[in-house]
């Protein structure tokens, strides 16, 4: 389990902080780790916690050496001390980095909110309107395309579609299948997300995994309680 994992990771980078080499290597894998932490969810109080268990095990353990006189006892756990609130401060000034960092991108996100808000407010043409969304999605994500199709009840099918950022060459391979994924989310109202991991139900089609897409995510899409399309 991620748990699990994230417990040994934890325990072999415990054990590193001890061997002595603290130099700009040492503070790069720090950040990176303090990055990984914030980007799963876990704040700098868990993390200060696992310290202060780890510092009372070591103390416990520095008391059992029998031949070691106190002062040197005291002189490795002051050394220690420093190298724990060493790796404490680094953590903190990743969490407050990664944190500021967020805060930019909601405020780019908002921002681009606007933006389609104002687009939308100034075109009446549909295909128009459809591009300004695709466009605004891509932005708001950082996916690298986008695409839109619109169903028709009539019909019973996908009659019209528009895509932003993909070659030509593969929109003209698009189809939407009856009983497909695309039908699956329409008549669901849920989203559903193909990749190619083992976990994941719905995998990549040859088409998409030959364009060299790794994920992509299909959702409904709504007005009040009529079904547009995805």
């Amino acid at each position: 389990t991620m748990l699990e994992n994230l417990e040994k990771s934890l325990t072999s980078y415990f054990n590193s902080l001890t061997e002595g080499n603290y130099d700009l290597e040492y503070v790069s894998r720090r950040r990176r780790i303090g990055t990984t932490h914030h980007r799963i969810g876990l704040d700098s109080q868990w993390y200060i916690g696992a310290y202060s268990k780890y510092l009372t095990l070591l103390i416990s353990k520095l008391s059992t050496f029998p031949n070691e006189s106190s002062e040197h006892l005291k002189n490795m756990l002051v050394a220690i001390t420093k190298i724990i609130f060493f790796d404490i401060g680094l953590s903190v000034d990743t969490y407050l980095e990664a944190r500021e960092a967020k805060i930019q991108r909601m405020s780019v996100q908002l921002s681009e909110l606007n933006n389609i808000a104002v687009n939308l407010a100034n075109s009446m043409d549909v295909d128009d309107l459809l591009m300004e969304v695709m466009k605004g999605s891509v932005n708001l994500t950082g996916a690298y395309a986008s695409c839109i199709a619109l169903y028709s009840p009539e019909e019973k099918c996908f009659h019209k579609y528009a895509t932003y950022g993909l070659p030509d060459e593969f929109v003209k391979k698009m189809v939407f299948r009856v009983g497909g994924l695309a039908e699956s989310v329409f008549a669901d109202e849920s989203y559903i997300i193909s990749n190619d991991r083992e976990i994941c139900a719905h995998k990549l089609s040859k088409l998409t995994r030959d364009e060299g897409v790794k994920c992509f995510i299909c959702l409904p899409l709504t007005s009040r309680t009529k079904r547009l399309g995805l």
